[in-house]
Protein backbone atom coordinates (compact mmCIF):
# COMPACT_ATOMS: atom_id res chain seq x y z
CA UNK A 1 0.00 0.00 0.00
CA UNK A 2 0.94 3.35 -0.50
CA UNK A 3 1.98 5.67 2.57
CA UNK A 4 1.26 9.52 2.58
CA UNK A 5 1.95 11.94 5.08
CA UNK A 6 -0.67 12.38 7.97
CA UNK A 7 -3.15 15.60 6.85
CA UNK A 8 -1.98 16.38 3.27
CA UNK A 9 -3.82 16.68 0.22
CA UNK A 10 -3.06 13.52 -0.89
CA UNK A 11 -4.88 12.05 2.20
CA UNK A 12 -8.48 13.58 2.47
CA UNK A 13 -10.21 12.38 6.02
CA UNK A 14 -13.19 11.36 5.89
CA UNK A 15 -15.55 9.54 7.82
CA UNK A 16 -14.40 6.31 6.22
CA UNK A 17 -11.11 6.59 8.29
CA UNK A 18 -10.66 3.01 9.53
CA UNK A 19 -8.14 0.91 11.97
CA UNK A 20 -6.39 -1.06 9.59
CA UNK A 21 -6.93 -5.25 10.49
CA UNK A 22 -6.95 -4.60 14.02
CA UNK A 23 -2.93 -3.17 14.32
CA UNK A 24 -2.32 0.29 14.66
CA UNK A 25 -2.62 1.18 11.04
CA UNK A 26 -5.01 4.05 9.73
CA UNK A 27 -5.89 4.28 6.58
CA UNK A 28 -8.17 5.92 4.29
CA UNK A 29 -11.25 4.83 2.32
CA UNK A 30 -8.54 3.52 -0.88
CA UNK A 31 -6.84 1.35 1.60
CA UNK A 32 -3.97 4.01 1.42
CA UNK A 33 -1.98 3.58 4.86
CA UNK A 34 -1.67 7.58 6.66
CA UNK A 35 1.33 7.96 8.99
CA UNK A 36 1.98 8.31 11.97
CA UNK A 37 -0.74 5.82 12.83
CA UNK A 38 -0.44 5.29 16.34
CA UNK A 39 -3.00 4.84 18.76
CA UNK A 40 -2.95 9.06 19.87
CA UNK A 41 -3.19 9.31 16.26
CA UNK A 42 -6.21 7.48 15.97
CA UNK A 43 -7.99 8.94 18.82
CA UNK A 44 -7.12 12.45 17.11
CA UNK A 45 -8.92 11.25 14.18
CA UNK A 46 -11.78 10.32 15.91
CA UNK A 47 -12.24 13.57 17.85
CA UNK A 48 -11.77 15.49 14.43
CA UNK A 49 -14.63 13.17 13.05
CA UNK A 50 -16.90 14.17 16.09
CA UNK A 51 -15.89 12.22 19.06
CA UNK A 52 -14.51 8.76 20.38
CA UNK A 53 -16.50 5.85 20.23
CA UNK A 54 -16.65 3.81 23.34
CA UNK A 55 -19.04 3.40 26.58
CA UNK A 56 -19.24 6.65 28.45
CA UNK A 57 -18.04 6.24 32.11
CA UNK A 58 -18.47 8.75 34.42
CA UNK A 59 -17.27 8.10 37.78
CA UNK A 60 -18.61 9.87 40.72
CA UNK A 61 -17.42 9.79 44.33
CA UNK A 62 -17.63 12.17 47.70
CA UNK A 63 -15.61 12.77 50.82
CA UNK A 64 -17.22 14.46 53.99
CA UNK A 65 -15.35 15.98 56.40
CA UNK A 66 -11.99 17.06 54.37
CA UNK A 67 -9.64 18.44 57.46
CA UNK A 68 -7.32 21.28 56.29
CA UNK A 69 -3.86 20.80 54.56
CA UNK A 70 -4.33 16.63 53.99
CA UNK A 71 -4.38 15.70 50.05
CA UNK A 72 -7.09 13.32 50.07
CA UNK A 73 -8.08 11.20 47.35
CA UNK A 74 -11.89 12.17 45.85
CA UNK A 75 -12.72 9.89 43.34
CA UNK A 76 -10.29 7.48 41.45
CA UNK A 77 -10.52 4.99 38.02
CA UNK A 78 -8.58 1.95 37.37
CA UNK A 79 -9.14 0.58 33.72
CA UNK A 80 -10.10 -3.09 33.23
CA UNK A 81 -7.75 -5.02 31.38
CA UNK A 82 -8.62 -5.49 27.24
CA UNK A 83 -9.84 -1.73 27.88
CA UNK A 84 -8.40 1.92 28.03
CA UNK A 85 -9.95 4.82 28.90
CA UNK A 86 -10.46 8.41 27.15
CA UNK A 87 -10.71 11.39 30.10
CA UNK A 88 -12.69 14.03 28.10
CA UNK A 89 -13.38 16.43 31.61
CA UNK A 90 -12.79 15.72 35.62
CA UNK A 91 -14.80 18.30 37.68
CA UNK A 92 -14.63 19.15 41.21
CA UNK A 93 -15.95 21.06 43.89
CA UNK A 94 -15.27 21.98 47.53
CA UNK A 95 -17.60 24.04 50.18
CA UNK A 96 -14.21 25.47 51.09
CA UNK A 97 -11.00 26.66 49.40
CA UNK A 98 -9.29 24.04 47.91
CA UNK A 99 -6.94 22.52 45.51
CA UNK A 100 -7.24 19.62 43.39
CA UNK A 101 -5.41 17.44 41.03
CA UNK A 102 -5.70 15.03 38.60
CA UNK A 103 -3.43 12.28 37.94
CA UNK A 104 -2.57 9.58 35.67
CA UNK A 105 -0.53 6.55 37.46
CA UNK A 106 0.39 9.00 40.40
CA UNK A 107 1.52 12.00 37.85
CA UNK A 108 -0.32 15.00 38.01
CA UNK A 109 -1.27 15.89 34.68
CA UNK A 110 -3.25 18.80 35.74
CA UNK A 111 -3.70 21.11 38.70
CA UNK A 112 -6.13 23.80 39.50
CA UNK A 113 -6.90 26.28 42.96
CA UNK A 114 -10.56 27.13 44.31
CA UNK A 115 -11.20 31.01 44.85
CA UNK A 116 -12.49 32.60 47.05
CA UNK A 117 -15.51 33.37 45.68
CA UNK A 118 -15.75 30.14 43.58
CA UNK A 119 -16.04 26.43 44.89
CA UNK A 120 -16.45 24.83 41.66
CA UNK A 121 -13.77 23.67 38.80
CA UNK A 122 -13.40 21.47 35.91
CA UNK A 123 -10.43 20.50 34.05
CA UNK A 124 -11.45 19.94 30.12
CA UNK A 125 -9.21 17.38 27.84
CA UNK A 126 -10.49 18.55 24.43
CA UNK A 127 -8.04 15.35 22.57
CA UNK A 128 -9.10 12.86 25.37
CA UNK A 129 -6.60 11.53 27.88
CA UNK A 130 -5.82 8.28 27.16
CA UNK A 131 -5.46 5.57 30.12
CA UNK A 132 -4.45 1.86 29.72
CA UNK A 133 -5.43 -0.73 31.23
CA UNK A 134 -4.01 -1.41 34.74
CA UNK A 135 -3.87 2.67 34.94
CA UNK A 136 -5.52 4.58 37.56
CA UNK A 137 -6.92 8.28 36.53
CA UNK A 138 -7.92 9.86 40.38
CA UNK A 139 -8.96 13.60 41.22
CA UNK A 140 -6.93 14.63 44.78
CA UNK A 141 -8.45 17.62 46.67
CA UNK A 142 -6.76 19.42 49.73
CA UNK A 143 -8.77 21.38 51.97
CA UNK A 144 -7.05 25.38 51.80
CA UNK A 145 -9.87 26.30 54.17
CA UNK A 146 -9.34 26.64 58.07
CA UNK A 147 -12.03 24.27 59.02
CA UNK A 148 -13.25 21.02 57.37
CA UNK A 149 -14.93 20.50 54.06
CA UNK A 150 -17.11 18.53 51.59
CA UNK A 151 -14.99 17.44 48.43
CA UNK A 152 -16.75 16.07 45.45
CA UNK A 153 -15.55 15.19 41.58
CA UNK A 154 -16.85 13.45 38.67
CA UNK A 155 -14.28 11.75 35.77
CA UNK A 156 -16.07 12.23 32.13
CA UNK A 157 -14.78 9.22 30.12
CA UNK A 158 -15.30 6.93 27.32
CA UNK A 159 -14.35 3.71 28.04
CA UNK A 160 -12.83 1.10 25.05
CA UNK A 161 -12.47 -2.72 23.86
CA UNK A 162 -9.29 -3.36 22.51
Amino acid sequence: MPQVPFGTADDPLYANVALASGATKLQNSGGTIINPATEDTLLDVLAALGGVSGVAQDTYDEQLAVVPAVPTEVVQYTVPAGKYLVVGAVMASSTNRAEFEVLVNGAVIAKKRMSLTEFNTDFSFPQGVKVTAGQVVKLVGTNSGAGNCDMNGTIHARLITI
